[in-house]
């Protein structure tokens, strides 16, 4: 597989688990943007990057939490972020 397709496998991934996500807890994401603003989306995003780095320093205890899934939600809280301001919903 190149690399390419690797990255094409990887986001509709990232789309299949953004859709089941809002589909359990609706848009809570959107909503938070709408009640607090871009601040909402930058702690989300850093909360991913602290646990990124307590990763790398570390082996989590927590099976479902690795290093590649902490990045995928990092990744897909950046794509939300940038929907969102594409939709109107906040201002840059």
């Amino acid at each position: 597989m190149t690399k390419v397709e690797r990255f094409e496998q990887l986001t509709k991934n990232m789309a299949t688990v953004y859709r089941a996500k809002n589909h359990d807890y609706g848009d809570s994401f959107g909503d938070s943007l709408k009640e607090f603003g871009l601040v909402a989306s930058a702690v989300r995003m850093n909360d991913k990057m602290n646990r990124f780095k307590s990763l790398i320093q570390k082996e989590a205890q927590v099976k479902d939490e690795s290093i590649e899934d902490t990045l995928l939600d990092l990744a897909n809280y950046a794509i939300m972020t940038i929907v969102e301001i594409q939709e109107g919903k906040q201002n840059v």
